[in-house]
């Protein structure tokens, strides 16, 4: 919503696909490895979280730096 109202625009469903493939394709590779299920889904919790935050504040930083 953020990028959404700092830009006019949101490529939040395209960072949403990107980032749900990436899951699917580490899953498939950790599972793979005889990586328990519960330890994957809580490991893919955790990095969804910081990449979340991570995004937030480029584009919260960037917004502001560009209302200047």
């Amino acid at each position: 919503m953020t990028m959404g109202l700092a830009f006019g625009v949101s490529y939040l469903p395209f960072i949403l696909g990107i980032w749900l493939f990436l899951g699917l394709v580490f899953s498939w590779w950790l599972l793979g490895k005889d990586w328990p299920v519960h330890v994957f889904f809580h490991k893919y919790w955790q990095w969804s979280a910081l990449v979340a935050i991570l995004a937030e504040l480029v584009v919260v930083i960037v917004a502001i730096y560009l209302k200047k």
